[in-house]
């Protein structure tokens, strides 16, 4: 009887300890588009690790901006970091209390909104999420702020 109890002690304690990323209140991993903060503040060189070589990079007046994913997503690198994201893939996507889930992001309380934007400021120490609707509650794009204003 020792034995059994101590089996099922074993098995709670593994089952109980298992992925603690479930918690968080987002989309299924299959509906993320792009993962925010899988390239957030990363290289250009680690962003590409992750969503593909880029197809087009240019110098611009803040530094190198890159497109990905034939122009599904667009990143402004300053000091060398993604800094400036653009994800152009959440067009047409219905706006709701999940819709930062596509982004990889949780749940939150949106701090503003209208018909034409929905922005949250410091989530997960990003400094601005913000989707541009179309004025029926679709997504037009995704732009996040990293670090810079």
């Amino acid at each position: 009887m020792k034995k059994i109890f101590a089996i099922c002690l074993a098995l709670l304690t593994l089952v109980s300890c298992s992925d603690e990323k479930n918690n968080l209140t987002t989309l299924p991993k299959d509906s993320v588009i792009v993962s925010i903060p899988d390239i957030g503040s990363k290289s250009l060189s680690d962003v590409e690790k992750v969503i593909g070589k880029s197809q087009k990079c240019e110098k611009s007046k803040y530094g190198q901006h890159c497109v990905f994913a034939n122009g599904d997503i667009e990143i402004t690198f300053i000091n060398e970091k993604a800094d400036w994201i653009t994800v152009n893939s959440v067009k047409g996507k219905k706006f709701d209390d999940s819709s930062l889930g596509l982004l990889g992001l949780p749940k939150t309380k949106v701090n503003f909104k209208n018909e034409h934007v929905a922005r949250w400021g410091n989530i997960q120490n990003y400094l601005d999420v913000e989707f541009a609707l179309d004025g029926q509650d679709k997504i037009f794009f995704g732009y996040i702020k990293v670090n810079t204003k």
